[in-house]
């Protein structure tokens, strides 16, 4: 096992046909041995385990400062500081965002939402609806991936029939059927039916994969060693604690102005905010709210914003033998979370209350009718007593420190909340892996703080609460049915009645209190430019520029 890994981790640099060559006699030395199983949408990687690429004996310099960033003598690296260490590098293994900002430089899709959610060409240059069922995708053409492989039709037919295999994407990309190849450089995308979800299916989930190199690895030790056409190569992974990518000097849409790019897992808030203050990071994501003015007045750094597209809300499950399977129960809780409270408190006044729906006027299917829940303590109690509940109960309830903005102490707040309504809760405060991990295996009951970061269509987030999703902690039928309904129509209107029903149905059996949206902050270097937020909280490196 460790040496089969070791090997492929070494050849995680790939330059040119000649170590195409190298990966396949890698490969013949250490077939005896298979990796071991991971959970159902990651493979992990041991702690303190590391990736490399080139001199292995060369662990590099950890603390790079500001000024060694832009030093004319040295390749410039950008370091950019995140909340938690990735468990993957597999593209289609993961829908966390975070991972998808670092295995998304290296593996690029057709097409993406761009930074305000519209449609981009990417891999695909183009594309026309030519039928019902049939769009028709013409590709960029003269791309290669980094060890040799040629991308075109046949690739790409490869990566869709990947990407529809996916565990953790197989919900979002449901509306594609499959992929026909018509020449080398035109791809046709089938649907079963009309729909107007294979568009937004393509943008969140068509990586593309070398097929020869896929196909021999497998998706777990490409997750260790990917290939892609990205703007940028794996140089070293320090599991636990950084990946280190370097520049694709082929890139076919441009060499990106800096050589070298770090993302460093830093857990803790205020050791993060040090590093950026520090010149150890020139590029903080999820900037601290409370720090903004702080960094604003300092001449060396910048703070860079947008208004954001994640929906947080309190997830009530349905799974555990609790009091929260009865709809009542449920119900009473939204009156019980005083919206904002944790806006004017932690959130310091960066955030809106979301209007009793979990999306925004940004998503297709946004109600404007509706308002946000009103904060009625004594109307809780009372629904609770009506429940059978007069004393309330006991109940777990999970959230993370450090995967969200001020996700610790929201979660606090809510909890005096609950307790103030006679529910009384055991906090478990997970870090960002653990949360992740129990999220995916359904063990995050009995009730839990999150963020979701959908595509801006209403299917996206009530598909959420399917049956069969693999974060659902709540199940109906009905729900599944008019989910399935809302996929096969492409007339608006009757997509917009479908998702009014679901809502109905939610205001009497509710899966989640619906709490707000904040404002993304990021705090960066003044030696840092070009950098666009994207309302995904997609890091798009490829116009990054570090000036002198």
């Amino acid at each position: 096992m460790s040496d089969r890994l070791s090997s492929l981790a070494r050849i995680t640099r790939f330059r040119g046909v000649l170590l195409l060559a190298l990966i396949a006699a890698l490969a013949l030395v250490v077939s005896a041995c298979s990796p071991d199983g991971a959970d159902d949408s990651t493979t992990t990687a041991g702690e303190g385990a590391t990736t490399t690429a080139g001199d292995s004996g060369d662990d590099g310099d950890a603390t790079t400062t500001t000024a060694e960033m832009v030093d004319d003598d040295e390749p410039e690296t950008l370091i950019i500081g995140m909340g938690f260490a990735i468990r993957n590098l597999w593209a289609n293994s993961s829908t966390t965002q975070q991972e998808i900002n670092i295995s998304e430089q290296i593996t690029e899709k057709l097409i993406e939402f761009g930074p305000d959610g519209q449609f981009e060409p990417r891999l695909a240059a183009s594309w026309e609806q030519i039928d019902d069922t049939t769009l028709e995708l013409k590709l960029q053409e003269g791309v290669t991936f980094t060890n040799g492989e040629p991308f075109n039709a046949e690739s790409a037919a490869f990566s869709i029939d990947v990407m529809l295999n996916s565990f953790a994407y197989g919900t979002f990309t449901s509306a594609v059927a499959g992929a026909e190849v018509v020449d080398e450089y035109t791809l046709h995308i089938k649907t079963a039916t009309p729909t107007g979800l294979h568009m937004p299916a393509l943008a969140v989930g068509s990586f593309q994969y070398p097929m020869a190199y896929f196909a021999e690895v497998g998706e777990e030790e490409f997750g260790m060693a990917p290939i892609g056409t990205g703007p940028y190569m794996l140089e070293e992974w320090i599991v636990g604690e950084e990946v280190r990518l370097t520049v694709n000097p082929d890139y076919w849409w441009g060499t990106p102005d800096i050589e070298n790019v770090t993302f460093r897992a830093i857990p803790e808030e205020a050791s993060r905010l040090a590093a950026l203050e520090t010149g150890e990071i020139g590029l903080l994501l999820d900037l601290p709210l409370d720090s903004a003015s702080r960094i604003e007045d300092n001449p060396d750094l910048q703070v860079i914003g947008r208004p954001g597209n994640r929906l947080y809300g309190l997830t009530l499950s349905t799974l555990s033998d609790t009091p929260l399977v009865e709809p009542e129960v449920r119900q009473a809780i939204k009156y019980a979370i005083d919206i904002q409270e944790i806006i004017d408190g932690p959130l310091q006044g960066r955030a809106v209350a979301l209007q009793d729906q979990r999306m925004t006027s940004a998503y297709f299917g946004f109600d404007p009718t509706r308002e946000a829940i009103e904060y009625n303590p004594d109307l809780a109690r009372q629904m609770l007593a009506d429940a059978g509940y007069p004393d309330g109960f006991e109940v777990t309830f999970k959230y993370p420190s450090g995967r969200y903005t001020k996700d610790a102490e929201v979660g606090q707040v809510i909890a005096a909340q609950l307790a103030e309504v006679g529910i009384d809760v055991t906090q478990e405060v997970l870090e960002p892996g653990t949360f992740l991990d129990q999220l995916n295996a359904l063990e995050l009951n009995d009730l839990f703080f999150s963020g979701t970061l959908p595509p801006p269509d209403a299917h996206f987030v009530y598909f959420q609460n399917e049956c069969e999703w693999r974060y659902a902690y709540y199940c109906r039928e009905d729900v599944d049915q008019l989910i399935v309904d809302g996929t096969q129509t492409v007339d608006t209107d009757e997509r917009q009645a479908i998702y009014d029903q679901i809502r109905a149905i939610f205001d009497e059996d509710p899966p989640q209190v619906n709490l707000y949206v904040t404002e993304d902050l990021y705090g960066a270097t003044t030696a840092l430019s070009g950098f666009t937020p994207w309302g995904s909280q997609f890091t798009d490196v490829r116009n990054f520029t570090l000036d002198g």
